[in-house]
């Protein structure tokens, strides 16, 4: 029998989401995106129709959870139509050779289409309300009822679910009652029904007779020391032991992995859905690489869901599993190059997240460029390059192609400023670039005697740089050889720039001088800007 997974979510005034859809690959999937972009909110969406979370919570709850422009709606416009609602739907991939496949097949879903599936409904109930209530600004949650059905349009219950799955939540620090629901979930999903119920009466057995006959404690004659049974609740006090160590005994970073781990290795087993929240948090750089690999060794055997802020993650485990979370859906990178999915993952600092979370970015070939860009920014618009949310990356000598080709469908803006290698073609090229894409422009010396920033910017500054760069006594600086000459009679401090590019650049910051700025760099800032 082939494993359950989830296809897609759909959700409907939730939260941040207003109308929200996203489709998951059946075995790895890394959700990112910009802070406050709706990683956690999917997961919980999840766990809210899975779980059957804040099914026994005071309904006061629910006012966190509408969407805000639901709510503003209403409060402008009180009414009964206006009153905000959440919708969430989760497609299954389900094997319908399951004999309890069917209860989850059903049109009970906003296609309208035969699905397999589930679903949470919150909604007002004009029953609660006789029909009697008037309505004003206060939303009237007392009068809604939340509802779990499957696509059938019967009623779901967590413990008969046919998509066993578990949470992971690194990114909060644990307390009693979150370890007891990761310890319930475990449980629940190692156990079946038949094995927990043995369980939970071997327990209530063995504890009722620690007091009976010659062990019970006696009060007085009418009073007794006993067990309430109605307290005996095995999964409110199991715990799971590492080496005889309570798992909350641990430090955060050792509980994150046992937690993984033992999720891991239940994978395909008993486990078929994993949702992991920033499993990078409170993890060594070690620690995280084999946290990583073996999540990549585990994907195959349940399907992963996964928040991240780690360059390392989405780099290694595979930049075709990453979903990009916007407003109202989500970016797949599923179609991308092979040859730029192995780029990524075998360069791990390459700023990966940097360039996919900014709006507006600059990429520059080295640390020269990187460190002096943003000098030289400030000082044309009084104003910083993080402040005007413009993204400045260094390729360190690694190729641009890779970075661009994650540009299909995306509005993004790349300025990608280059040395023209002397090299009248390049400069063709980039022309003609530039006049057929309006988001990625190439910026560099307009002739071939301009083939790099060293050259252009000793050009125009050469006074203040023979002043402030200082000069070894008898030091050569010995410049690459170019048959084309270009590295021939070149001036002892444009030669040290070239040999010396680090050390020049930090001469150069901190100084107290005031540059001119290439014509191609102003461009470069003004198009970026624009």
């Amino acid at each position: 029998m082939s494993k359950s997974s989830i296809k897609s979510l759909y959700i409907n005034g939730f939260k941040k989401f207003l109308n929200f859809k996203i489709e998951f690959n059946k075995n790895l999937n890394i959700l990112v995106g910009e802070n406050e972009a709706g990683k956690s909110t999917i997961l919980e969406a999840i766990k809210l129709v899975i779980f059957q979370s804040y099914k026994n919570t005071d309904k006061s709850v629910l006012l966190n959870l509408f969407n805000i422009n639901n709510v503003i709606k209403y409060q402008q416009n009180p009414s009964l139509e206006t009153l905000p609602k959440i919708l969430i739907e989760l497609e299954l991939d389900i094997d319908g050779s399951h004999p309890r496949s069917q209860d989850l097949f059903g049109q009970h879903n906003h296609k309208k289409k035969e699905l397999f599936g589930l679903r949470f409904i919150c909604e007002f109930s004009d029953e609660l309300s006789d029909g009697n209530l008037s309505f004003n600004s206060t939303i009237p949650v007392d009068y809604y009822i939340l509802k779990w059905e499957t696509f059938s349009g019967r009623s779901y219950v967590y413990q008969n679910n046919l998509l066993k799955a578990i949470s992971i939540d690194t990114s909060k620090n644990d307390t009693n009652s979150s370890y007891n629901y990761y310890n319930k979930q475990i449980f629940n999903n190692i156990f079946d029904s038949n094995e927990r119920n043995k369980n939970r009466h071997f327990f209530r057995e063995s504890l009722n007779n620690i007091f009976s006959g010659d062990n019970s404690l006696l009060i007085d004659d009418n009073r007794v020391f006993n067990i309430n049974e109605s307290k005996l609740i095995l999964e409110n006090l199991i715990t799971i032991y590492d080496n005889n160590i309570p798992l909350e005994s641990k430090g955060s970073g050792m509980e994150n992995i046992i937690k993984t781990e033992i999720a891991l290795a239940k994978a395909g087993e008993t486990i078929e859905l994993i949702l992991l929240e920033e499993p990078e948090n409170h993890l060594s750089h070690s620690n995280l690489r084999s946290m990583i690999n073996r999540i990549k060794n585990h994907c195959e055997d349940s399907q992963i869901i996964l928040t991240t802020h780690s360059n390392l993650i989405t780099s290694r485990l595979g930049l075709n599993n990453i979903l990009w979370i916007g407003t109202t859906q989500s970016k797949s990178f599923n179609n991308l190059d092979k040859n730029t999915v192995q780029f990524f993952h075998k360069s791990d600092d390459n700023k990966l997240l940097e360039f996919l979370l900014s709006n507006k970015v600059i990429l520059v070939e080295g640390k020269t460029e990187y460190l002096l860009l943003a000098l030289l920014y400030e000082q044309c618009y009084k104003t910083s390059l993080d402040e005007d949310n413009i993204t400045i990356i260094s390729l360190n000598g690694l190729s641009y192609k890779n970075y661009l080709d994650l540009m299909k469908d995306n509005e993004k803006k790349v300025a990608v400023i280059t040395d023209n290698d002397a090299k009248q073609k390049k400069i063709d090229e980039a022309k003609t670039a530039n006049d057929s894409s309006p988001n990625i422009n190439f910026f560099m010396g307009k002739t071939i005697k301009d083939w790099t920033w060293e050259v252009c910017f000793y050009n125009i500054n050469s006074k203040a740089l023979d002043e402030i760069i200082n000069i070894e006594k008898d030091a050569e600086y010995p410049v690459k050889e170019y048959s084309d000459g270009r590295s021939e009679n070149l001036p002892i401090v444009l030669r040290k720039m070239i040999n010396s590019k680090s050390e020049s650049a930090y001469t150069i910051l901190t100084s107290d001088r005031v540059f001119n700025i290439p014509d191609y760099i102003e461009e470069a800032f003004e198009w970026i800007r624009s």
